[in-house]
């Protein structure tokens, strides 16, 4: 009889999150910044953590699943009030549901390109901040420039 392989052998590997060994208040203070404040210092600290993140773009895809007003602290690496002012300026509210590689994630992250493009952020760093190419970011920009000119 021969033994059995390890399951970690054969288990898939998965990234994990950076805020993975981080305490979770870190990410939840007293207080949210509201939309178009300053961020708080907590805020800060905990989008730092966020920033170099492997799975930044689908933890932000889910926490944009969620209505406006139950946005909270910072998830996906942007303050609740940031999300909040994403979702009121998007043309549709999210529904809640699971979170997948689905044209509606696609849908949520163009949208989150252009607002930060609104913002003033260029698209190297909303390449980096959405961990997509910045090739993509700017097709996304392109077909929303003709989309909002047709």
């Amino acid at each position: 009889m021969t033994a059995a392989a390890p399951l970690t052998a054969t288990a898939p590997t998965r990234q994990q999150p950076a805020c993975w060994d981080v305490d979770p208040e870190l990410f939840f203070g007293v207080a949210d910044s509201a939309e178009g404040q300053p961020v708080f210092a907590w805020e800060q600290r905990a989008v730092a953590i966020c920033a170099g993140c492997p799975v930044l773009v689908k933890c932000l895809a889910a926490a944009l699943e969620f209505p406006v007003d139950e946005q909270h602290g910072v998830v996906g690496g942007m303050t609740a009030g940031q999300r909040r002012a994403l979702l009121r300026t998007s043309r549709q509210q999210p529904a809640r549901s699971s979170v997948t590689d689905t044209p509606r994630d696609q849908r949520r992250l163009v949208q989150a390109a252009v607002r930060l493009h609104q913002a003033g952020q260029n698209g190297r760093q909303i390449a980096t901040r959405l961990q997509v190419g910045e090739r993509q970011v700017q097709r996304w920009l392109a077909a929303y420039r003709a989309e909002v000119l047709a």
